[in-house]
């Protein structure tokens, strides 16, 4: 079977949930024998995560997002993996984008989740607890919507993962915005957690596209209970079965705080 390419936006200001999201579906089609390329940003911790998961990661250097040198990028990946299928996840891709990728051979799949714009490709997931409620419309007539929850992607290790039954006292809060805080609020948590009278521990999950690094490290250092800070884990899933309580940031995380039945804000 032919490779299956990639096209995944990540990075600062845009996180890791696409590319989290396609790399769970790219480790099930490799269960079925299919091979997967990513392209997706050049910044390191981008290109780091797929390869740790063993899949080829190309970049799309500086390309603008959804532009034509982008668009370009993905054709020329398809041909040299020779490719016959390109999965899209990006919120800068739009309907001419994919209808060229489709005029070009290719199967086209678009992961989406806002349906702001008439399909023209042969396949859109949407995995949200909303999907099917938004007004999907295709331009080809054969688009096929795969919507609502159970078509969510979940990275491997929580594939089997058995939900834990609650304590009645919170011991531990994990709090995590995902791969990026682009709205700075990870101190403010911290800060809001430390006022707090019960007794409980703190570990807080930094991304690899935080830029307020330092500053969450200085409120946790003069924060009056322990605080763990962990720096982009490849795994979260002991992390959300340990604790007592998370405090996450909405995206592909509540699916996977959902699955382990971990108690969240």
């Amino acid at each position: 079977m032919s490779p299956v390419l990639f096209r995944v936006d990540a990075g600062f200001g845009i996180g890791l949930g696409h590319l989290n999201r396609c790399l769970s579906l790219a480790s099930a089609l490799r269960e079925t024998g299919r091979d997967c390329v990513f392209l997706t940003s050049a910044e390191p911790a981008a290109q780091h995560r797929v390869e740790t998961l063993g899949f080829v990661a190309c970049s799309l250097d500086d390309a603008e997002l959804g532009g034509p040198y982008d668009w370009q990028l993905t054709r020329s990946a398809a041909n040299a993996c020779d490719g016959d299928m390109v999965v899209v996840d990006s919120y800068h891709v739009g309907a001419d984008f994919l209808r060229r990728l489709r005029d070009a051979g290719l199967l086209v799949v678009a992961i989406d989740d806002v349906a702001d714009f008439t399909f023209p490709c042969q396949l859109v997931i949407n995995g949200g607890i909303c999907a099917e409620s938004l007004p999907y419309r295709s331009s080809t007539r054969d688009t096929r919507f795969l919507l609502g929850t159970r078509y969510a992607m979940l990275r491997p290790e929580f594939w089997r993962c058995r939900p834990r039954t609650s304590g009645r006292q919170v011991r531990e809060v994990v709090v995590t915005m995902g791969g990026a805080d682009g709205l700075n609020l990870t101190p403010l948590v911290l800060e809001a957690l430390d006022a707090l009278p019960s007794d409980f521990g703190v570990t807080v999950i930094i991304g690899p596209f935080f830029k307020n690094r330092s500053e969450i490290e200085a409120v946790a250092e003069r924060s009056h209970r322990s605080v763990n800070v962990v720096m982009d884990p490849d795994s979260i899933s002991d992390l959300m079965l340990a604790a007592g309580l998370v405090v996450s940031a909405g995206g592909q995380t509540l699916f996977e705080l959902a699955t382990t039945g971990a108690p969240s804000v």
